[in-house]
């Protein structure tokens, strides 16, 4: 029987020049935008430094189970 348990904290500030790089040049998806502008819907062309979420404090957390059984045929 095998078990891990990850937790890795994540506190960043983010350009907001460099975000409005991104979001205008590289096709993001819905999910994308709503995780980096304050209003997704807003037209990537009239962004400016108040609509991006500058601050990104989150936590991921990974674990699994595993169970074998071995045996000797010889």
């Amino acid at each position: 029987m095998q078990s891990e348990y990850w937790s890795s904290e994540h506190n960043a500030q983010r350009d907001p020049g460099s975000v409005i790089t991104i979001v205008q040049n590289a096709g993001l998806n819905s999910t994308q935008l709503a995780r980096f502008l304050v209003n997704p819907g807003k037209n990537p062309e009239a962004l400016q430094k108040a609509d991006i979420v500058e601050f990104a404090n989150y936590t991921i957390q990974t674990w699994y189970v595993r169970a074998g059984y071995s045996f000797e045929t010889g």
